[in-house]
């Protein structure tokens, strides 16, 4: 059983640290929240009390991966303007997730750009304080048409941070220039079952759940998330709001 928030744990989030070694220049500290699930009758002060955790953590960069919106979009300013007040150091960047592409996607797109936020669509930026590296997103590939093509007519020493919705598609992009992919989807099951794990894993997430997994040079972290989708229900599975130490 997961520590810090009890069984029944859809209101209860985990701050949960981990320290990945990349071979950075400059260590930094990065936030991750996904999964918020945004929808009409939404309850907020969860999303509140997350982005005030993020603000007490002093974090350098802020990453949010996907779906934000469940079956609307017309909740999502209020939603927008909560993740906006986070105010890392170095930046907060975003890519869409499965929910979010068949809605109006520059309604969320134009939101989350109102605040700061930049959408990282098929894009890489510098990295801060590392210059041979780059921080790069991609659409959701379950419904997004994702090219990589941030990854073409690069200096082969440039390495890459990849943000991606679907956490299972570590075991298909090998580009060994790409050494960690931050990833949700998976809301960690939802529901964990003692010794059996997660009860219903989604497709594209059925392959890492939640954690820390490495490859050779290249690592992967799930974050669970912080709403739900289909049940509004979590056990032994709290909702996750993510400090990364990157070093």
């Amino acid at each position: 059983m997961l520590s810090g928030a009890g069984v029944w744990a859809r209101e209860n989030f985990e701050v949960r640290r981990s320290s990945i070694n990349l071979g950075l220049d400059k260590e930094l500290r990065v936030s991750v929240i996904n999964d918020i699930h945004i929808d009409p009758i939404y309850d907020y002060w969860l999303l509140e009390r997350a982005t005030a955790a993020v603000r007490n953590e002093n974090v350098d960069i802020s990453i949010l991966t996907g779906d934000f919106v469940s079956y609307s979009t017309s909740g999502f300013r209020r939603a927008a303007e909560l993740l906006g007040e986070m105010k890392p150091r170095y930046g907060t960047y975003a890519v869409l997730g499965n929910h979010d592409i068949p809605k109006p996607r520059a309604v969320i797109v134009n939101e989350l750009e109102r605040v700061g936020i930049q959408v990282l669509s098929d894009l890489s930026v510098p990295l801060a304080l590392n210059p041979n590296w780059h921080l790069a997103g991609i659409d959701s590939l379950k419904l997004g048409k994702p090219r990589m093509t941030f990854l073409q007519n690069r200096q082969p020493e440039l390495k890459f941070i990849l943000l991606l919705h679907e956490p299972d598609e570590f075991q298909q992009i090998k580009d060994d220039r790409i050494r960690l992919q931050i990833s949700g989807h998976t809301h960690g099951g939802q529901i964990r079952l003692p010794f059996l794990g997660p009860l219903l894993l989604p497709a594209g997430g059925r392959l890492y759940d939640q954690g820390l997994f490495s490859a050779g040079d290249r690592s992967l972290y799930v974050n669970r998330g912080l709403g739900t989708s289909g049940i509004p229900l979590r056990i032994n599975c709290p909702p996750e709001v993510s400090i990364l130490t990157l070093i």
